[in-house]
């Protein structure tokens, strides 16, 4: 995986995995407070996540990722809402 930030206006978007479709996100925390993530779903697995706000959650989501741990990848989305 590939932790990519992206810049946007005053926002920094951190993007980890890779969702040209998608069958679900949920956003989890509050856009207007530049503290959030937007989690994509694939068949119901989670294929990319991005956040703002939440470098340490990308670093985190890009690690377990790249070491194949889903479960220890939904364990830190639900920890982080």
């Amino acid at each position: 995986m590939n932790h990519r930030p992206y810049q946007h206006y005053d926002v920094q978007i951190s993007y980890v995995g890779h969702a040209s479709t998608w069958d679900s996100c949920e956003i989890e925390g509050d856009l207007e407070k530049s503290n959030a993530c937007a989690i994509y779903r694939r068949t119901g697995r989670i294929i990319a996540v991005a956040t703002i706000g939440r470098d340490r959650l990308s670093l985190q989501v890009e690690a377990a990722m790249e070491a194949g741990q889903t479960v220890e990848l939904e364990s830190l989305l639900r920890a982080a809402r």
